[in-house]
């Protein structure tokens, strides 16, 4: 779920991260429990749905911010720009690639609501997309304003008869796990990038943070725990899924 590989971590950013990783573990166990014990995944309590939207708005947010850190990063290591390209497309690729098995996964298992442009599948495309989005500043207000056209369409035209696979209108008797399509959420990611700008200016700290160095060694373990989920994001989210259901299954 980062888009950054071999340049200058912060580890704020990995906490948060992280701390959207176990909000993430909670909705899901959240979630199977329901699919297995064969409940109405949409009697699902309030909660659960903040839970979920809080974990994916951090997530792409940090894609954002990620993306921008990287990117100027590399631009200060001397990185051309095809470089910077390929990069983006690569780890793109990969996250994309996982988000199809993951989409093969569901519907092997839950045919009913299996995953067609989750989360990851989110992010890949927002990589592809990355240079582009920090060279050019029309292209980050371009998606901006496509994404406010999504959502104004969805409210006066209703979503029936307009293409699904990559916009939020989709029809009433959808069902799936996980949906956060191009448009309009793809506007998280540029926010995340303005974040940046004004956080981590040419991907450097601009404000000053306390190092990890806390009164209570119980605040410092949970810290450090964070951090490390934060750094191991996207191993977390493949194998998490596997490991709950295969313990509901045991006890039901």
């Amino acid at each position: 779920m980062n888009g950054t590989k071999q340049t200058q971590r912060f580890w704020e950013l990995d906490v948060w991260r992280g701390l959207a990783v176990t909000l993430m573990i909670i909705f899901h166990s959240w979630l199977m429990w329901a699919l297995v014990s064969e409940m109405n995944v949409n009697d699902l309590p309030l909660i659960s749905t903040f839970i979920a939207r809080t974990a994916s708005t951090s997530f792409l947010v940090l894609v954002g911010i990620s993306g921008y850190i990287s990117y100027h990063q590399r631009l200060r290591k001397g990185q051309r720009w095809k470089q910077i390209e390929r990069h983006f497309f690569q780890r793109g690729l990969i996250l994309f690639g996982y988000g199809i098995l993951i989409s093969f996964f569901t519907f092997k298992i839950f045919p009913d609501y299996f995953i067609l442009f989750g989360i990851l599948h989110m992010i890949g495309v927002s990589l592809f997309a990355m240079p582009a989005m920090l060279r050019y500043q029309w292209v980050r207000l371009s998606l901006l304003v496509l994404s406010m056209m999504t959502v104004i369409l969805e409210w006066q035209v209703g979503a029936e008869s307009i293409p699904k696979i990559f916009t939020g209108l989709l029809p009433r008797n959808f069902s799936t796990l996980d949906y956060w399509p191009l448009f309009p959420w793809i506007a998280l990611v540029v926010i995340g990038t303005y974040l940046a700008e004004h956080w981590y200016q040419t991907g450097l700290r601009n404000f000053e943070i306390r190092e990890k160095k806390f009164s209570s060694p119980q605040l410092t373990v949970v810290i450090n725990k964070l951090e490390w989920m934060g750094k191991h994001a996207l191993l977390t989210y493949m194998i998490h899924v596997p490991i709950i259901l295969s313990v509901l299954w045991l006890i039901y």
